[in-house]
């Protein structure tokens, strides 16, 4: 019964954010061909994977300790508590750092390359203060299990985004002779300049959506011991976010420093390419992600239950199932999923595989991490992503000038792979589950010979036909779940529910 309410949360949260990231993902298309250069899109790449960064900073593993503390707190006088005092860290926290990278930002543009355009950062800023605010609102939502509202309002967020995007790129250029919304305030008069559209309907939507979170706000509250006790518990989980941050975007970040090319243009070029086939990879990190919403505050309510390793075994075994799935499917359909972006970015499509077996292990890694996070010791994150972030550092500078973007998607992998092991080797020591341990990497393994199969059998007997394609590429897929889940599922069965 737990393990399908897990499931049903998932699905709610999974279902918004499926159909949010498939909706914005609808806008990869239509910048990969409204920016035909990928040079431009490499700027909306580059300074999101800032983002990635500064939002850990902005807030500081406050959402889990609030996962980890508020049902104890439930049980006192004060069942508010916890949440009313993270609301107060954060606000004070998030308006004090904006301020501040707003006040330095005369010497950070330069820094970053964006001294003639310091408008980009200034709009990142204001993004990553309106994401913090809403964090422990959105937060209680998925404590209280309120799974429906917290989606409408995700959704709403990014239809409201997606219709801006369209509004300022499209609707008004159309109707107005060709001139941008606000062009010359803003200083946009061509289509290259018009990358800052993309900044300004995340502020919007942000904004409005940090309005109807309101409601859901309560009196800020100020007691330093219990804070004390939250931090403790969250700024491992910050550095350790911010060593998981630089396995997941470093590369994006320093790609164009490092690669081997011509030009700064051509620099950028391959950037936008890399961050355009990036985003059919994430179709894995979009359900790990949303996998995780629902299981981290089930994890932590399960912990008083009787045998709870059972539960986290058999739910692993469902997640591996699904994260192999979807790499075979997105690997053997890439010639379709490919279509996805515009003609300029699809000679990195190769690397997809690559970047797909690599967030496969990281999905690994998220669940296998349970252990750390339920017994306290969450300075093993630290240590896990501090061996990942050496290895991406390593893996890029070594390989990146050789193999250009395809180096930075094999030191992802390289990374997540380590951080796996790692992860699994020590929890058993600490923390045991009886995981199918065997099962599962032989299942990634023949999922991966399938995929190199089929390629092979595709290319010896020179099929162009699209129908014979798929034929072949089913003959391969279907047997392969079958037999898979009819595998897994035994396992998964026998432990109580």
């Amino acid at each position: 019964m737990a393990i399908r309410q897990l499931a049903k949360q998932t699905a709610v949260y999974g279902l918004s954010s499926m159909v949010g990231r498939l909706l914005n993902y609808l806008l990869v298309p239509i910048y990969t061909r409204l920016f035909a250069n990928p040079a431009d899109y490499g700027v909306v790449t580059e300074l999101y994977a800032y983002a990635t960064f500064l939002m850990i900073v902005f807030t500081y593993g406050m959402e889990s300790a609030y996962f980890r503390f508020s049902p104890e707190q439930a049980e006192t006088k004060a069942p508010h508590s916890v949440y009313r005092n993270s609301l107060f860290s954060l606000l004070m926290s998030s308006l004090s750092l904006g301020a501040l990278l707003l006040l330095l930002m005369p010497w950070i543009a330069p820094a970053l390359g964006y001294n003639n355009s310091p408008i980009f950062l200034n709009l990142m800023v204001l993004i990553l203060v309106t994401d913090a605010l809403s964090v422990m609102p959105f937060a209680r939502l998925r404590q209280e299990e309120k799974a429906a509202l917290y989606a409408g309002l995700k959704l709403f967020n990014i239809f409201l985004n997606i219709g801006l995007n369209l509004f300022f790129l499209f609707w008004w250029p159309k109707f107005h002779g060709g001139a941008f919304f606000m062009g010359d305030l803003l200083g946009v008069n061509t289509i290259d300049q018009a990358v800052i559209y993309i900044f300004l309907a995340n502020l919007v939507a942000n904004g409005l959506v940090c309005l109807l979170l309101i409601p859901l706000w309560q009196k800020p509250e100020y007691d330093y011991t219990l804070l004390k006790k939250l931090w403790k518990y969250g700024w491992p989980l910050m550095i350790a976010g911010l060593a998981g941050m630089i396995n997941e975007t470093l590369d994006r970040i320093i790609l164009k420093k490092l690669v081997v090319a011509s030009s700064e243009a051509e620099k950028l070029r391959q950037l936008g390419i890399y961050g355009a086939v990036y985003k059919l990879a994430m179709l894995m990190t979009l359900f790990i992600q949303t996998y995780r919403m629902a299981a981290e505050p089930y994890f932590y309510r399960q912990l008083k239950t009787e045998k709870p390793q059972l539960r986290y075994a058999s739910i692993m075994n469902y997640f591996s199932m699904a994260l192999i799935a979807i790499f075979l499917v997105v690997a053997v359909g890439l010639e379709w999923f490919g279509m996805f972006i515009g003609a300029n970015y699809r000679e990195g499509l190769p690397i997809v595989p690559i970047l797909l077996l690599a967030n496969l292990f990281l999905g690994l890694y998220v669940n296998l991490s349970v252990w750390f996070k339920l017994t306290d010791k969450t300075q093993y994150a630290l240590l896990f992503t501090g061996i990942g972030a050496g290895i991406t550092i390593m893996g890029n500078l070594i390989l990146v000038p050789k193999l250009g973007y395809e180096g930075a998607a094999w030191a992802t992998l390289g990374c997540y792979l380590c951080m796996t092991a790692l992860v699994y080797l020590i929890g058993q020591k600490h923390y045991p589950i009886p995981y199918s341990t065997g099962k599962i990497l032989f299942w990634i393994c023949s999922a991966v010979f399938v995929y190199w199969l089929q390629e092979q059998v595709l290319f010896l007997a020179l099929v162009t036909y699209t129908e014979w394609r798929i034929a072949i590429k089913l003959m391969f897929l279907i047997p392969f779940m079958l037999l898979m889940y009819r595998s897994m599922k035994v396992k998964a069965q026998s432990p109580t529910e």
